[in-house]
């Protein structure tokens, strides 16, 4: 989904809160706990040094440590530049050790176009969890009502496949780490924005 250019960042800690609630049944994980990262940046420095958050969970206490203007970042979080954040259920740690890919996987990023969106959002399901269709139905008509987005699209692939093959071409792996959201073809304009401008087959959601 690209989010409205309307709405609130997800990142500001007005806004996260109705974010996560929606979220949270689809990002955790009986397999272990889930993980979170976020990538952004120190406007005071002269490199962009990244900001350490240290160990991030799904968790109140973690999330007032990455979100903007939060109790614990208020003040401190304006000179942030937010990049992304991922989540991940359960965490790529337990995910390599198991040898299975998450259950549940999230991308948050930020708009080059402000103008066209406000943010995209990027979320992955397992399709062989008991009770996930109903789930998600619910979580995206939420989703649907909060962000009014300009583009919601949704379409079914592997997470990756396996080394020396395709790589990540066309797996869900490809749409996070490789390519990131959206997926412009090549020669196609951004405006208006349109199904059309993904790569790969997708249906409207």
């Amino acid at each position: 989904m690209l989010a409205s250019p309307t709405k609130v960042p997800a990142w500001h800690w007005n806004a996260w809160p109705a974010l996560g609630k929606v979220l949270s049944p689809l990002l955790t994980s009986p397999r272990g706990r889930t993980g979170v990262s976020s990538f952004q940046t120190d406007n005071r420095t002269k490199r962009g040094d990244f900001v350490r958050f240290g160990t991030l969970t799904w968790s109140d206490k973690s999330h007032r440590k990455w979100t903007h203007g939060s109790p614990d970042t208020l003040g401190e979080s304006e000179h942030w530049k937010f990049r992304s954040v991922s989540v991940s259920a359960p965490g790529r740690g337990i995910c390599g050790t198991q040898g299975l890919s998450p259950d549940g996987f999230l991308v948050i990023k930020y708009s080059i176009k402000p103008q066209e969106y406000a943010y995209s959002i990027s979320l992955a399901v397992a399709k062989d969890i008991d009770g996930i269709d109903d789930c998600l139905l619910t979580a995206v008509d939420q989703l649907k009502t909060i962000l009014q987005p300009v583009l919601s699209a949704t379409t079914t692939r592997p997470w990756a496949f396996p080394c020396g093959t395709t790589a990540h071409k066309d797996a869900i792996w490809d749409l996070f780490e490789v390519h990131g959201f959206p997926l412009e073809r090549p020669g196609v304009p951004v405006d208006p924005i349109t199904i059309d401008m993904l790569r790969g087959e997708w249906r409207p959601l």
